[in-house]
């Protein structure tokens, strides 16, 4: 249905704040959830590795969405 890849923020030098690099999701699965459940699922798993996504502001908006 799709992907999401994530990975350490291009813009700093603090290899612990996270950037989501790559995020797609079917046209026949849009508006279904999976975006968002592939999104948080992805940031579990980053947040578990100790990525910090606090510091990009418009994820950090999305965030308290989800």
């Amino acid at each position: 249905v799709g992907f999401v890849v994530l990975g350490p923020d291009r813009d700093h030098s603090d290899p612990t704040v996270g950037e989501i690099w790559a995020l797609y999701v079917d046209p026949d699965a849009w508006r279904s959830g999976h975006g968002q459940a592939l999104i948080s699922s992805a940031l579990d798993d980053a947040r578990a590795q100790g990525f910090d996504f606090s510091e990009i502001p418009r994820l950090s908006r999305l965030l308290n969405e989800i």
